[in-house]
């Protein structure tokens, strides 16, 4: 039968041509994008959307109907409603139900691949191979075949082959309908077709399944080598360049959504992935999405994937001749928290030894590369308590000013790690006893040489201040001097 055509000039609102605009045509009654032909007679498929040519004008076939087209392109946009397209209008537009669909009572299982049916109401159908059909049960529409169609005869012997699929079952209630072509994919994905099953195993040929029903629920996905898209193509390799980021945290974020309902989607963060044969698992993390996602085998989801980048190389350290007021051959620090290593460098040569912001224990102990501050002056001087032995232990390194309070008559120890040159102060005190008051008694090791003090009087009442001086290693000099109580014999 011949077609009708529709040959009209794009312009925009200041009535200027505007050539390569998209032009969509979708028929107002059944709300599916129409079939268009470039010719009359509908020998070859223009296409849908089609575009404006070097004139603005666009010209295609298609039956007669009530049609809404709409042209864009970048900013512009105009859309007709019910435009009416036909050789008699009236006659096209009371048949294009019966040229765009049909019905078969052939016996079906719903799968892929091809599929014979035989057309009821014979070979007078406006189908042509190539085009693409849906197939659906008329008792639940959920059970549903995608295809494009192979061979259509006047007998009404039909052929199609079957990509995508939705439900399960045998049926022979069917209704074919003419579709249009996918359009393409706001961001490009893979497709897939939903499997019921929880368990993290293969989930079999182009399928996809999760560990758990609830979308928001969901640490685990299954997913196929081998694609829903036509010809069931693999896509292993893609996937597993999916957790290839040198990122710790996660590899990048994955985005599924039902190809049929926009409104289901769930979005995950990829941590991981596991290469199985056959398949591969994910490893993911609930991030967004809706309250449900598919809840049918062969329902279609898109798989689409946004990595995330590398960890950034660490960058050189600097090679500094002169900043400011700094000279060659200063040295540069930059001050980190107390008792960490901080940056420094030397400007001819870096340092051999790492430089520490100083603390109190590394004052004392006059730690290599401790860096003194003005307030470490005061507070690594504040007074340690030494324990109360009957040797009282001298660890040079723990201590600038100290203090011990004997509780009995004690020998005070000979010191350990003392540093040549350096001194020390002890404050000693007795401890507060019952009336009358006891006095305490304090001896020397064997490395206090030269005249020592002699401290038999040592109370709570009576301080006395040694000062303790390091000629060596094992040769130490004391000297007390009391600095409290009253004098001796009064």
């Amino acid at each position: 039968m011949p077609f009708a055509a529709w040959h009209k000039t794009i312009q925009d609102n200041a009535g200027n041509r505007v050539v390569g605009a998209n032009v969509s045509v979708t028929d107002e009654d059944t709300g599916l994008p129409a079939v268009l032909y470039k010719d009359r007679n509908g020998n070859e498929f223009a296409g849908n959307p089609v575009k404006s040519d070097g004139n603005g004008q666009v010209l295609f076939f298609v039956v007669g109907g009530a049609y809404r087209i709409t042209a864009t392109k970048d900013g512009f946009s105009s859309t007709l409603r019910y435009q009416g397209i036909g050789l008699a209008g009236e006659f096209d537009f009371l048949d294009i139900t019966d040229l765009m669909s049909g019905t078969s009572l052939t016996t079906a299982a719903v799968g892929l691949g091809l599929k014979n049916f035989i057309v009821t109401e014979g070979g007078d159908r406006a189908w042509k191979p190539g085009a693409y059909l849906v197939i659906a049960s008329d008792a639940n529409p959920d059970n549903v075949m995608y295809g494009i169609i192979e061979s259509y005869d006047t007998d009404g012997d039909l052929v199609v082959n079957v990509f995508r699929r939705g439900g399960t079952g045998s049926f022979n209630d069917w209704t074919l309908s003419l579709a249009g072509v996918d359009g393409l994919e706001g961001v490009p994905g893979i497709s897939f077709e939903f499997d019921t099953s929880t368990a993290m195993s293969d989930p079999g040929a182009r399928a996809i399944r999760f560990n758990n029903a609830d979308p928001s629920l969901v640490t685990q996905i299954a997913v196929d080598d081998l694609a829903a898209a036509l010809g069931s193509p693999d896509v292993s390799a893609y996937i597993l360049t999916w957790d290839d980021s040198t990122s710790t945290s996660i590899k990048g974020h994955l985005i599924v959504k039902r190809t049929d309902d926009p409104d289901s989607f769930a979005i995950y963060s990829l941590t991981s992935l596991v290469d199985d044969a056959g398949w591969t698992l994910l490893n993911v993390t609930f991030l967004s999405g809706s309250a449900t996602l598919a809840n049918t085998t062969g329902q279609p989801l898109n798989l689409s994937f946004i990595r995330i980048g590398d960890i950034g190389a660490t960058g050189p350290g600097g090679n500094v001749t002169s900043i400011g007021g700094i000279q060659a051959l200063q040295f540069i620090v930059s001050v980190n928290a107390p008792g960490t290593q901080i940056k420094g460098a030397d400007m001819g040569d870096s340092p051999s030894t790492a430089v520490i912001v100083g603390t109190d224990a590394g004052v004392r102990a006059a730690s290599a590369g401790h860096v003194l501050t003005a307030g470490l002056l005061e507070t690594a001087a504040a007074f340690q308590t030494l324990t109360d032995a009957a040797t009282i232990a001298v660890d040079w390194d723990t201590f600038i000013n100290a203090s011990v309070l004997v509780t009995a008559n004690r020998t005070l120890g000979n010191p350990t790690n003392g540093q040549p040159g350096t001194s020390r102060i002890v404050l000693v005190q007795g401890n507060v006893d019952a009336s009358p008051v006891t006095q305490r008694t304090l001896i020397f090791g064997n490395q206090y040489l030269g005249e020592l003090p002699t401290l038999t009087d040592i109370s709570d009442t009576r301080l006395y201040l040694l000062t303790i001086f390091c000629i060596t290693t094992t040769h130490f000099a004391v000297s007390a001097k009391r600095v409290s109580g009253t004098p001796t014999g009064t």
